[in-house]
């Protein structure tokens, strides 16, 4: 326990001299370019929740995201529909290869997917939806499939419950394959008031989770992410591992975090690095930059992110990382 501890203080140390010297975990949101822009300008419109995926096999770069209309009178859009799309040009532009809406899945809003490789080989798209669409009581099911336009929402199986795990929500799954087993991070609400950090659950097959509790907790009363800390993607770094984490304040804030950097030297608890303030904003309106998601393609390193724009709305951006690895 105590060699362990060291190695975190270790790795925590080399992590925040990189954030201080602004290298790598750290990008300039601005020097991103849009890859999908949202409907509509304006608040409550967002193309985002990036979920991305390099096959090298076919040289394609794969990615499941989320669009999302703001309530508007009688009408609740919300998370009106999830899409797994691909790029043949490494990862620029992007073409739906299957779509699913809020009405087909039966809920009044999806989140984000996580799309990933199975220990057999297949495709796999984890989506998180309310369940029942009154309730606010988010879940996470499974498709499989032999191809990425393949997946069949009658084939959906349940991955994880709130009532099953003792939370009042489970929702914005992000999957790590490790060795033989895949870890999948999940913004956890312990109550319907929060706060809402990260859990932690693992399987030999992706499908039966062992829920294994917090991995990552929220901030101190009164910091920035003392409402929410979800954990949307980890990258190998010194010795150890660097994660991005969306946090908030309090629950005014859901749905425009800001993102903040953590590590773990085991993947299974994570220490915050961005204590005093969140590592990486947008300039604009809320300042909100969640949803950061780093995945090498073809040797080179892109962070893709939702990024909230000048006219409230948030697009979907990438750049170009230098990480130290």
């Amino acid at each position: 326990m105590a060699h362990q501890s060291s190695l975190l203080d270790a790795l925590t140390a080399g992590v925040e001299a990189a954030v201080a010297s602004g290298g790598f975990p750290l990008f300039d949101p601005r020097a991103g370019e849009a890859v999908l822009t949202a409907d509509a300008p304006g608040a409550g419109h967002w193309v985002g929740a990036p979920s991305v995926l390099y096959d090298p096999a076919s040289e394609r770069v794969l990615m499941a995201y989320r669009r999302r209309r703001p309530r508007d009178g009688s009408r609740n859009e919300r998370g009106y529909q999830g899409v797994v799309a691909e790029s043949v040009d490494g990862g620029r532009s992007f073409s739906p290869v299957w779509e699913v809406t809020k009405q087909q899945a039966r809920t009044s809003s999806l989140e984000r997917f996580c799309l990933r490789r199975g220990p057999a080989g297949d495709w796999l798209v984890y989506i998180s939806l309310e369940d029942p669409p009154s309730s606010g009581r988010w879940r996470i099911d499974l498709l499989r499939a032999t191809t990425p336009d393949g997946f069949d929402l009658a084939t959906a199986q349940a991955v994880l419950a709130p009532a099953a795990v003792g939370v009042d929500a489970v929702k914005d799954p992000y999957v790590v394959c490790h060795g033989t087993q895949m870890l999948m991070y999940v913004s956890t609400f312990l109550t319907p008031q929060g706060p809402a950090p990260t859990s932690l659950a693992t399987s030999y097959d992706g499908l039966r989770y062992a829920w294994r509790g917090e991995a990552l907790a929220v901030g101190s009363s009164g910091s920035w992410d003392a409402y929410q800390a979800r954990l949307g993607s980890v990258v190998p770094f010194g010795g150890g591992y660097v994660g991005y984490y969306d946090g908030a304040a309090e629950p005014a804030e859901d749905t425009e975090e800001r993102c903040g950097i953590a590590c773990s030297v085991d993947l299974l608890s994570w220490r915050r690095v961005s204590t005093a303030a969140p590592a990486l904003i947008s300039p604009h309106a809320t300042g909100s930059l969640r949803y950061v998601d780093v995945v090498e393609i073809a040797g080179a390193w892109w962070a893709y992110y939702e990024y909230t724009c000048a006219d409230g709305s948030h697009e979907l951006r990438r750049t170009r990382l230098e990480p130290a690895l």
